[in-house]
């Protein structure tokens, strides 16, 4: 007759998890508007008179910290120039950039660019291991 195995339950009494720690739960979803890349789109959208009036229609105690984040930084890039290029690469994205790749790139001279020396062993080694 074969032996049965039993189980090791390692919370035998069923204490603690999420059902006595709610708090610690997840609601299931993720909401973008609690992204700190949100709220700046959302800020920077805003027109000028509605931005400034916007610290004081959301007081401290209502606001999220990405909120925070959010507004703090817009408020600087409005006066330094590395912030507003901070805060557009992050709310449209970095400009694209094209790199221009001139050259031969055989084993030989990339041997040559690398050590500064044509060895042939090592020519014909990188070959045939390709």
């Amino acid at each position: 007759m074969e032996e049965v195995k039993k189980k090791k339950i390692n919370n035998p009494k069923g204490k603690g998890g999420f059902t006595d720690n709610p708090q610690n739960r997840s609601l299931g979803y993720w909401s973008s508007e609690d992204s700190i890349s949100f709220q700046y789109k959302k800020l920077v959208k805003m027109p000028v008179d509605e931005f400034k009036k916007w610290i004081n229609k959301y007081p401290e105690k209502d606001r999220t910290v990405a909120q925070e984040l959010a507004y703090n930084a817009v408020v600087k890039a409005r006066k330094d120039l590395k912030y507003l290029i901070e805060v557009t690469n992050r709310t449209e994205g970095t400009a694209k950039q094209s790199i221009d790749i001139q050259g031969d790139l055989s084993v030989t001279n990339l041997l040559l660019e690398l050590t500064g020396e044509i060895d042939d062993n090592k020519t014909q080694e990188l070959t045939e291991s390709n």
